[in-house]
């Protein structure tokens, strides 16, 4: 058995695929995805409609879906994600919130939570938009924590940064410094986004043999194997 998406591979017909693979330095990868154009003109509308049908994956845990989904309950999921994500907006607007601002904010996160799980088929591991409205909780880091499998006997952490920005070249250099500084301080952002993974992942098992099959996995080969943590970059230019 495998830990499932919720993003299905077709989310990625709505991009062109421009560059794919493409080796760089350290076994890493490069892929460029373009959003399709009809008309002279992208399909911005398609894609925000793709998004918000999506918003309730990304905002709430796979439990707290699953329950709903499973009373019925069709419109208080759609109105729980939309509730949660306002709620984050208004702390943001807030002077005295420790949440970080980032450039494009809840649009860039979402792109990267469809991206990760309809491209690498990486399940989402942590619903960082619940935590954040959460007047317990401080969840500054990545912007996204998914699990990546190898093999079955290896899998990798991905922590995910996203950034909106006009202009490409300031775009990858913002994302580079964040997730520089998630690995900075000798490992204790890394360390706290892990720990913080731990402690939310009966939340993000939809069954008994997911969550032992997350807790496995997790602990036997993300916790105990640092150097397995993988930062993927996410950058998209905004026109």
């Amino acid at each position: 058995m495998s830990l499932k998406t919720d993003i299905r591979k077709d989310f990625l017909d709505l991009f062109y695929s421009d560059i794919k693979d493409q080796e760089l330095e350290n076994s890493n990868k490069l892929n460029l995805f373009t959003l399709r154009v009809t008309n002279n003109q992208f399909v911005y509308n398609e894609l925000i409609d793709l998004l918000a049908d999506q918003l309730h994956y990304f905002a709430l845990s796979r439990t707290e879906v699953k329950k709903l989904v499973d009373e019925g309950k069709f419109r208080t999921l759609t109105d729980k994600a939309r509730g949660l994500l306002r709620n984050h907006l208004e702390i943001k607007k807030n002077p005295s919130s420790t949440t970080k601002e980032t450039e494009g904010g809840e649009l860039g996160e979402i792109l990267l939570y469809c991206l990760l799980e309809s491209h690498l088929n990486a399940p989402k591991i942590l619903t960082k938009l619940e935590l954040k409205t959460s007047n317990q909780m401080f969840v500054n880091g990545a912007d996204g924590v998914h699990l990546l499998k190898l093999s079955d006997k290896d899998y990798q952490l991905i922590f995910g940064e996203s950034k909106l920005h006009s202009d490409l070249q300031q775009g990858i250099y913002k994302a580079f410094e964040s997730i520089g500084k998630l690995l900075s301080q000798k490992g204790a952002k890394k360390d706290f986004e892990i720990e913080l993974v731990s402690s939310q992942l009966v939340k993000e098992a939809y069954d008994e043999n997911s969550y032992n099959l997350l807790k496995k996995n997790y602990h036997s080969k993300c916790k105990h194997r640092r150097n397995k943590h993988r930062p993927f970059i996410w950058d998209l230019l905004g026109i």
